[in-house]
């Protein structure tokens, strides 16, 4: 677990990157390699595709708002998805979404609506 600070957003070459602030310089993700994050107060934690994740001082809403990307989508209070990872939705006993590795992210009910519309 990495704990990072500052957030920039950079384009280059049609590959959108986001960069993480930390002690030495700047860690920089390629955004498609974001397989979800989840918010923990003031604080999110990154998961990555190579099952590495980064803990940054910044809350949910302000990472889901510099990554504005259509592949990332808000299924909960806490969890900022990114749809090409999306393996299954399931409907029963509470709605959730299955990422790839096996991964469940809960549905709650504000964004249930809206992952159906575009899921099914």
């Amino acid at each position: 677990m990495i704990s990072r600070s500052e957030t920039m957003i950079k384009t280059k070459d049609s590959t959108s990157t986001i960069s993480f602030a930390f002690s030495q310089g700047y860690e920089i993700i390629p955004i498609e390699q974001i397989l979800y994050c989840q918010a923990d107060g003031n604080y999110a934690t990154i998961y990555l595709l190579d099952q590495s994740k980064i803990v940054v001082s910044k809350p949910l809403k302000f990472i889901a708002h510099k990554i504005n990307s259509a592949m990332f989508m808000r299924v909960h209070q806490s969890y900022l998805v990114n749809t090409n990872y999306v393996r299954k939705l399931i409907t029963k006993g509470g709605f959730s979404l299955m990422l790839l590795g096996e991964i469940s992210i809960p549905i709650s009910r504000k964004y249930k609506a809206a992952v159906l519309q575009r899921f099914s």
